[in-house]
């Protein structure tokens, strides 16, 4: 008896050094029925000759295999089989180790079902008479929750005094004492290899100590994500972008996004319009268009923006924004306004030969709505120059009057006169003051 109980305790002096579980403090109160299988002969297994008894007691949890019990209880025991009354009560105390199989090798930690095998030392008194005891046995608990557990148990107690071994069989509650820390499963842990305070079947670094956030792992900025999977390890991140910051929630993590604090698809960049260009850089960004024109549209393709095209649906060319060259017949019927249309001498009044030519100009823009008109009336420099500046801007208003009134749009037309300026030939001759006494026609869009 004295050998099983140094074991024990070197037993526990052993295990005590490995990482305790969580929460390894608990207590048990049972119930027996106690089965005397002495001389007087009532038969062991015979429950309902049995005589009552009741036990306590407190237990240590070291390591998810192994628990130690002290527990102290009171048995009564029917002697005589012929007569009942015959009966001796007993004091009963003693150690005891349980092997636990829900350790994680054989049974899961977590299962509710949870046999043991146990043996130990104890005492028996009767009579002011102390005797040592082997009790050895097992049984179940079942566990209800993290608090408490049914117990079930069958333990045979080899008395030192011949003839005095008794079986006692006990059904009971095991209560969880203690509040828990975390550290996982009240019942059993399996070995902390890095003292971490998780177990080695939860630590997916058994051998580096770690945080439970990570699984066991190191996660040097605190974020969730273990060290070895974090992209960004030193700054806090989501899980969803692995480990790293995304400031404004859209996908693009921060480093890799060029404007981190504004939700965005493109590069991390907003872009209203779908085209592409990020809003920052788009000079149209309520509208799709293309990279090359700085996120604007073209429609025909000319190179110049919508926007800016006075023939956005017909493809022209930059010097006439985005409008088609004029083409040869306009020009034609410009040169020949130049030539033909006159005024009645030293007047804004239009000669009736004049009309002719001004109705196909009028033809020309009612053709081409794209085509605006610049009317520019000249003199020569006969006279005074003030009265010639007047005279030639009444005569390019008169045309362009004219050519109001056969339904060309104001908005198309602009009129100004430059008296002398910009002379086409010599003053000094009949002819070349005829030359400069001229109106002149230019498309603008």
């Amino acid at each position: 008896m004295r050998i099983l109980i140094a074991l024990m305790l070197c037993m526990t002096g052993l295990f005590a050094s490995a990482q305790q579980v969580d929460r390894p403090w608990f207590g048990v109160l049972n119930v027996s029925s106690n089965m005397y299988d002495g001389a007087a002969g009532t038969e062991v297994f015979n429950v309902f000759d049995g005589g009552v008894g009741f036990q306590s007691g407190i237990g240590y949890t070291f390591v998810p295999s192994l628990s130690a019990v002290a527990n102290l209880g009171w048995t009564r025991i029917n002697f005589s089989e012929e007569d009942k009354s015959v009966v001796n009560n007993f004091l009963q105390g003693g150690l005891s180790l349980e092997y636990h199989f829900n350790n994680g090798y054989l049974i899961p930690q977590e299962s509710a079902f949870q046999p043991y095998l146990t043996v130990g030392g104890a005492f028996v008194t009767q009579n002011d008479e102390v005797y040592g005891a082997l009790p050895v046995g097992g049984g179940f608990r079942i566990a209800a929750n993290d608090d408490l557990a049914f117990t079930v148990s069958s333990v045979y107690y080899f008395v030192e005094r011949s003839g005095f071994e008794y079986l006692q069989n006990s059904v009971g509650v095991l209560f969880r004492l203690g509040q828990s820390s975390g550290g996982g499963s009240p019942v059993a842990q399996i070995l902390d290899n890095d003292g971490d305070g998780i177990p080695n079947d939860q630590d997916d670094c058994p051998n580096v100590a770690g945080v439970r956030s990570a699984n066991g792992c190191p996660d040097s900025d605190g974020d969730g994500v273990a060290d070895q999977d974090d992209k960004c390890p030193d700054v806090a991140g989501t899980a969803e972008q692995g480990g790293c910051p995304d400031a404004d929630g859209d996908g693009v993590i921060d480093s890799e996004d060029e404007c981190p604090n504004t939700a965005g698809t493109v590069n991390g960049c907003p872009d209203t319009d779908g085209d592409g260009v990020l809003d920052k850089d788009d000079e149209c960004p309520e509208v799709a268009g293309l990279t090359s024109l700085n996120g604007c549209p073209d429609a025909d393709g000319d190179g110049v923006i919508d926007s800016e095209d006075k023939c956005p649906q017909e493809a022209g060319i930059q010097a006439n924004k985005g409008c088609p060259e004029v083409d040869e017949e306009t020009v034609e019927i410009l040169r020949l306004a130049l030539q033909g249309v006159k005024f009645e001498s030293g007047k804004n009044q239009l000669t009736s030969s004049s009309l002719d030519i001004l109705d196909r100009v009028v033809e020309t823009l009612k053709s081409h709505p794209a085509y605006g008109l610049k009317i520019s009336g000249y003199t020569d420099s006969s006279g005074n120059a003030e009265s010639n500046l007047k005279l030639s801007d009444d005569r390019a208003h008169a045309v362009e009057q004219y050519l109001i009134s056969k339904g060309i749009g104001a908005s198309r037309l602009t009129a100004k006169g430059y008296g002398i300026e910009n002379p086409v030939a010599s003053n000094d001759t009949r002819e070349g003051r005829a030359k400069n006494r001229r109106v002149e026609f230019e498309i603008i869009y």
